[in-house]
């Protein structure tokens, strides 16, 4: 029977339980404009939450999620987690809202809004309610040896909050090796600095240099491995590493899940993107699939945007992966 679903604006009420990009100051840190939208049924009961951010850029207005929809109710089937979202949609559209654009990475939605244009996508997460000795065990011995060898050729990981400006920059220098772009240092700072206490800086060195960077939000929810970078002459394993440590300092803090963040569903054999799968992956990570999407709330604007994407980098994540299975 429809559960009657609908989105009405909510107060924004975090607690460590739920996913730190729920969280108000990391949403204020993204935008000027953010909120929650609370999924309610036919009895008025909160069935599960939504936030979100408005980005402005000139001609116009963009709504992104930061994550996915949090269920509040764990028996909320897709039906009506649908429902949720077409009237979110329709939330956003009387607000003068043009585009829903791809949400981040790690936002992998179980289902997606009627009109909507949406692929496949996933994430590889690792769960760390479990003893060390388990998670070990679930390393593949390839990660196992790669690790040793960063220990044996004296790599020392440790969390640096300090070293902000030194992530930052091996960070965008691997980001520009992609050909990607990357926030300016200035948003970077913000973004670090907002988090407080619910953010690690964890690099590599070796002999005092820098091998490696990660960026990882978390709360007890679960830590996002959100930036990472390696220096070009970085020891072999050194990245296996630090991320080996960061599950161990994670799971240690009580967080359940290390979440890698982003993966392409069936990526082509030999592309760069089946290496990053299946390097998540031999961390003993699980692969859980879902969709990214974009929806057309004003068709001007979403033609725009479907527009600038394309000639910028190339089309949005959607847009890439669209373009790619048709291939």
């Amino acid at each position: 029977m429809p559960a009657g679903m609908r989105a009405v604006p909510t107060t924004i009420d975090w607690c460590p339980e739920l996913p730190i990009f729920a969280s108000e100051r990391y949403l204020a840190a993204v935008g000027k404009e953010y909120g929650w939208l609370a999924g309610v049924d036919s009895k008025d009961r909160v069935r599960c939450i939504l936030p979100y951010v408005i980005l402005r850029k000139p001609l116009l207005r963009m709504v992104r999620f930061p994550v996915q929809t949090l269920l509040i109710d764990p028996e909320l089937n897709t039906a009506d987690e649908q429902e949720f979202l077409d009237s979110a949609m329709r939330h956003f559209r009387a607000a003068g809202a043009g585009v829903v654009v791809p949400g981040t990475t790690n936002a992998i939605f179980r289902t997606f809004p009627r009109g909507a244009d949406s692929v496949p996508y996933g994430t590889y997460a690792l769960d760390l309610r479990t003893t060390e000795e388990s998670l070990w065990e679930g390393v593949s011995s390839s990660h196992r040896r790669l690790i040793r060898t960063a220990i044996r050729e004296q790599v020392e990981t440790v969390a640096a909050p300090e070293a902000v400006d030194e992530a930052y920059q091996l960070i965008r220098r691997t980001f520009e090796a992609g050909s990607l772009p990357f926030m300016d240092l200035s948003s970077f700072r913000r973004l670090v600095h907002s988090l407080g206490d619910n953010v690690r800086v964890m690099v590599a060195r070796r002999r005092g240099e820098i091998q490696g960077a990660i960026v990882v939000p978390f709360s007890r929810c679960a830590a996002y491995y959100l930036y990472g970078g390696r220096s070009g002459d970085a020891v072999s394993g050194a990245m296996h590493l630090l991320h080996w440590e960061a599950i161990r300092a994670f799971r240690l803090a009580g967080v359940s899940a290390y979440d890698f963040v982003g993966a392409r569903i069936d990526p082509a054999k030999g592309s760069k993107q089946e290496g990053l799968a299946t390097f998540k992956q031999r961390f003993g990570a699980r692969l859980h699939r879902g969709y990214m999407w974009r929806y057309p709330l004003q068709p001007v604007q979403y033609r725009a945007y479907s527009l600038a994407a394309r000639l910028l980098r190339g089309g949005d994540i959607v847009q890439q992966e669209s373009a790619r299975r048709t291939e």
